[in-house]
């Protein structure tokens, strides 16, 4: 998993397993006390140590310490009570303590990566329609040795009929990255309400064999109604 850190004075910083900034395990201990695995400048206002899981689409964040934790994000402010748990989205920025912390999901690949964006919050209603769907990117990166890739994608997390792509079945000629359109639609009765894990799946069995990237998103369905009047 990598981290993004920014410090009170701006200055961002990123943690990583890869260069050995964090350690590679699950989950990782963040805070302003003594023997955590990210340790940051403590503070006056109180002591506190933060356990975060790494899930599929999302980071879990686990209060240790016995005060209670003031975050904000895009959803808005909320308070962490002692041994209580959060869900927090990938790429979705926020403010715990005067720190500003970003999530990324661990690679699954060191030569093929996709990345998952859209906006944030995410929520599908059911006014996102095939004429009027809702519109994420897909960015596929080929950090391998060979210059010519064809991808394939794959889709888990909503139904057949619930998305397109721009591109299934894109190719990287001499070139590191690129991004294709995704738009999804609401499934109506298909998936229950709630938030879901969408994930693509990407792989290119002639160039790297065996090698499989994941990226994914944490989607919110709102309800599915359909009235209908009957008279007799």
């Amino acid at each position: 998993m990598n981290i993004e850190v920014i410090d009170p004075q701006g200055l961002p910083q990123l943690y990583t397993t890869q260069d050995g900034s964090l350690p590679d395990r699950n989950p990782l201990n963040i805070g302003n006390v003594p023997n955590v695995d990210l340790p940051l400048r403590n503070k006056p206002t109180g002591r506190w140590h933060v356990q975060v899981f790494a899930k599929p689409c999302q980071v879990e964040l686990y209060n240790v310490g016995g005060q209670p934790i003031q975050l904000q994000s895009a959803a808005g402010s909320l308070t962490l009570a002692p041994r209580e748990q959060q869900g927090i989205p990938y790429h979705q920025q926020i403010t715990l303590d005067d720190h500003r912390f970003t999530f990324y999901a661990p690679r699954s690949s060191k030569v093929i990566n996709v990345e998952v964006a859209f906006p944030t919050p995410t929520e599908l209603t059911a006014a996102h329609t095939a004429n009027n769907p809702l519109e994420g990117v897909i960015t596929l990166h080929n950090d391998g040795e060979q210059a010519e890739v064809q991808f394939n994608l794959r889709v888990e997390g909503l139904p057949e009929g619930a998305y397109r792509f721009g591109d299934s079945n894109p190719k990287l000629s001499y070139i590191r990255q690129e991004s294709i359109k995704f738009w999804v639609y609401h499934p109506g009765y298909l998936l229950p309400h709630g938030t879901h894990c969408l994930q693509i799946y990407a792989e290119a069995p002639h160039e790297y064999p065996h090698e499989v990237a994941v990226g994914s998103h944490a989607l919110y369905v709102q309800p599915h109604y359909s009235h209908s009047l009957k008279f007799g």
